[in-house]
């Protein structure tokens, strides 16, 4: 799991340098991803940049990881 939140963290940084957000996980073994809302330009071009990288990115597809709708975006 280490492994795979050091990965998402790596990319999220080099992707959204001055965009303010945590990473970790939960009790149930999630992954999660909170991004400071004022920080972003637009909240729809942040769910368009996780899409595509949850459904294109080789380094995270390694990791058959995949979206719990019910929380995305929540």
């Amino acid at each position: 799991m280490k492994d795979i939140v050091e990965a998402l963290k790596k990319i999220l940084l080099s992707d959204w340098n001055d965009v303010n957000f945590v990473i970790g996980t939960n009790p149930n073994d999630f992954i999660e991803v909170k991004f400071d809302t004022a920080s972003l330009d637009t909240v729809k071009g942040l769910h368009a940049y996780m899409n595509t990288l949850m459904n294109n990115n080789d380094d995270l597809s390694r990791f058959s990881l995949r979206k719990v709708t019910a929380y995305w975006g929540y």
